[in-house]
């Protein structure tokens, strides 16, 4: 069978989000459960909560249906955890109980790497079965949960400092040698709701509304790196980050993913 019509049949059969879902902020206790839960993902109990609390609130106030994700992934966890150790919250397990609670929700498979070549000729890795298992009994909440929640977690993780660590760089691969070095944005697209912008040195990163700044009358700039080093932005850039830019009662705002952010200045 074709390989890149497999490759959409999977895509197809993947837990969708609700794009017509309400955006919003978890309450302080879920943030709590999320908490939690990365701690055990990322295996790094020194990471900043806040930090991880700021890149929750970002994405699910831009992004239609990823408040429903993530409030159903702290329900699940919490009910998983209430059953296996009753009386006692998924925030007040220890680090291997939550791990031994997120292990019963989802369902282990090996990397499709270290699975027999036929199988991966045929695409019948653990993981496809297991997304095909998911469609035809009607999604499961434990697929959701990797899908959108654990993945969303870790790809953050491994955008951070501390990430880049764990993989032995000092920062991630393709920065500029200086943070203090000029850096441009040479491209900003739109993929799947969000503005994903490409850097003069190579890298790429989602946009983050709250980063852009207005330079002068007509000039804008934005943190990058996760607010450690400033960029401007190509013409080009700066034309195509202009359609998603109006003026609304003498202020700029910014429009993302449904949401409208107004520009620093």
């Amino acid at each position: 069978m074709n390989r890149n019509l497999l490759s959409k049949l999977k895509e197809r059969l993947q837990p969708a989000l609700d794009t017509e879902a309400p955006t919003g902020v978890l309450s302080d206790a879920q943030h709590e459960t999320v908490f939690a839960l990365f701690q055990v993902l990322a295996a790094d109990e020194a990471f900043p909560r806040e930090q991880v609390r700021r890149h929750v609130d970002a994405r699910t106030r831009a992004e239609p249906g990823y408040l429903r994700e993530y409030e159903a992934a702290a329900a699940l966890l919490e009910a998983t955890a209430a059953r296996r150790h009753p009386g006692r919250a998924f925030t007040a397990l220890s680090v291997d109980e939550r791990d031994a609670v997120l292990r019963s929700i989802l369902r282990p498979y090996p990397s499709s790497r270290r699975e027999p070549a036929w199988r991966r000729r045929l695409k019948a890795t653990s993981e496809n079965l297991d997304v095909a298992r998911g469609a035809m009994i009607g999604g499961r909440p434990g697929r959701r949960l990797r899908v959108h929640v654990a993945r969303d977690l870790l790809v953050y993780y491994y955008t951070t400092a501390a990430g880049w660590a764990v993989v032995g760089y000092d920062a991630f691969p393709g920065r500029s040698r200086a943070e203090l070095e000029p850096c441009e944005v040479r491209s900003v697209s739109v993929e799947r709701g969000r503005l994903i912008l490409v850097l003069s040195d190579g890298s790429v990163e989602e946009l983050a509304p709250r980063a852009v700044r207005a330079e002068g009358d007509d000039g804008l700039s934005i943190l990058v790196k996760a607010g450690r080093q400033r960029a401007s932005f190509s013409r080009a850039a700066l034309l195509a980050l202009g359609e998603h830019l109006d003026d609304v009662g003498g202020a700029l705002v910014l429009r993302v993913g449904g949401q409208t952010h107004e520009i620093a200045r």
